[in-house]
């Protein structure tokens, strides 16, 4: 009975419109991180300030890199550039991850010293989620037939038909 429910998730072409979907969703996530950049350079400048050490506070790369995600973020959604785009967005997610992973360790600051930076920081658990679904997307990538690259090359429709 179980496999009968499962059938319908597990075909290829649902395989398909799984990676879709994450893939669209990932993407969603970076546009709307690239518009708060590109559009509220003072919420951009508080986030870099506060979690990656100031290390983007320069405004002009800060708009520049917030509408480069933004363009980045359609292409990514459409499966276009997925060879480039795909590890830049794990980079790009690893980083964030990794800028904050005092909060994975410790998110309630019952063991790190001093006083305790940001009152929610159990909050910042998903960027771990995000970093692998990012890899998952890259390690997948030739799975993913319905990314517009693939579709172009003339992969995606036999894989579908099949």
């Amino acid at each position: 009975m179980l496999d009968a429910l499962e059938r319908p998730f597990t075909s290829p072409a649902s395989q398909a419109l799984a990676l879709a979907a994450t893939r669209i969703a990932m993407a969603g996530l970076m546009f709307w991180w690239g518009l708060v950049k590109g559009l509220n350079l003072g919420v951009g400048q508080a986030v870099s300030d506060g979690f990656y050490g100031g290390l983007f506070t320069v405004d002009a790369l800060l708009v520049a890199f917030g509408w480069f995600q933004v363009a980045a973020a359609i292409a990514l959604a459409l499966g276009l550039f997925r060879r480039v785009l795909l590890p830049f967005q794990l980079v790009m997610n690893a980083f964030v991850a990794f800028s904050v992973s005092v909060w994975f360790i410790d998110p309630f600051w019952l063991w790190m010293p001093g006083e305790k930076p940001f009152q929610f920081g159990q909050l910042f658990y998903p960027s771990i989620i995000v970093a692998a679904v990012s890899w998952l997307l890259l390690a997948l990538r030739e799975q993913d037939w319905l990314a517009l690259d693939t579709l172009l090359r003339g992969r995606g429709e036999a894989r579908l038909a099949a």
